[in-house]
């Protein structure tokens, strides 16, 4: 199975949860990005930002899709 952070994250990622005021200064930080997808599979119906160290992407995910955008 291709998984998406697999493909698109290198190096570390950067995951945003929430953009109320409360949370907006909040990021989990996890290493090796790579493994993102797997770290979440089980969980569904979350909504999250993530990006990578360069901020040379940025993937929104939502109950219904993916979406990627790509400045490479």
């Amino acid at each position: 199975m291709n998984l998406f952070s697999e493909k698109y994250i290198l190096g570390s990622a950067y995951v945003f949860f929430e953009q109320d005021y409360y949370n907006r200064n909040q990021i989990f930080v996890l290493q090796e990005g790579k493994y993102f997808s797997n770290l979440i599979e089980e969980c569904y119906g979350m909504e999250y930002f993530i990006t990578d160290e360069k901020n040379n992407l940025l993937i929104s995910v939502n109950w219904y899709v993916i979406e990627i955008l790509s400045n490479k």
